[in-house]
C-alpha cells in the first residue's frame, strides 16, 4: 500500500511537471509486470491513470493520480470477469480521449465510445485521494450500447 502511495506521489510529481510524461509513466506502469502480480494478489491500492489538472479540479482533487483499492478490484473481478490486466492500461486512454461527464462534485465519467470503455473516478471528501469506481467494456451489443451511452451522456446535462 506505501509503495503503490509512493508511485502516485511521484507520478503526481511528474505530471504536474510535464502531462505527457506522466502519462506514458503510467501507460509503461499498468502495463507492467508489476501490475499484473498486483492484480493476481492485490495489496492495498495501485495508480491506474491521470488526471489532467483541470479534472481534477472540477471534482475538488489535491491529487491527479488515479489508484484502484484492493477493494474494488475485487468487485471488478466479480462483475467484470472479462477484463484482464492489460485492459486496465484503458484507463488513462479514456481519461485522455474519451468523453468527459460529470456525474456529480466529486465523480467524472469518462466514456470511450471506441473501442468502447468507461471509467467512472471519485475524489476523496479531503481531495488527497481520487479512486477508480469502476471501469468496464460498453456492451458488445449495438442497440444495448447505444442505450448505455444515451444514459450515461444524459447525465453530464
Amino acid at each position: 500500500a506505501n509503495r503503490a502511495r509512493r508511485v502516485g506521489a511521484w507520478i503526481d510529481k511528474l505530471s504536474s511537471a510535464d502531462p505527457a510524461l506522466g502519462s506514458a509513466a503510467i501507460n509503461n506502469l499498468v502495463k507492467s509486470p508489476g501490475f499484473a502480480a498486483w492484480y493476481r494478489n492485490p495489496q492495498g491500492a495501485f495508480p491506474v491513470g491521470l488526471l489532467p489538472l483541470g479534472d481534477a479540479e472540477r471534482i475538488g482533487a489535491k491529487v491527479t493520480a488515479v489508484n484502484v483499492s484492493q477493494e474494488t478490484l475485487a468487485k471488478q473481478k466479480a462483475r467484470h470477469p472479462e477484463l484482464k490486466p492489460v485492459a486496465y492500461s484503458y484507463v488513462q486512454t479514456t481519461i485522455e480521449h474519451g468523453q468527459r461527464i460529470q456525474d456529480n462534485d466529486t465523480t467524472l465519467i469518462y466514456l470511450l465510445k471506441e473501442p468502447g470503455y468507461v471509467s467512472v473516478v471519485k475524489a476523496t471528501k479531503s481531495g488527497k485521494g481520487v479512486w477508480l469506481q469502476s471501469f468496464r467494456r460498453l456492451s458488445e451489443n449495438e442497440a444495448k450500447r447505444d442505450r448505455e451511452i444515451e444514459r450515461l451522456t444524459r447525465k453530464g446535462k
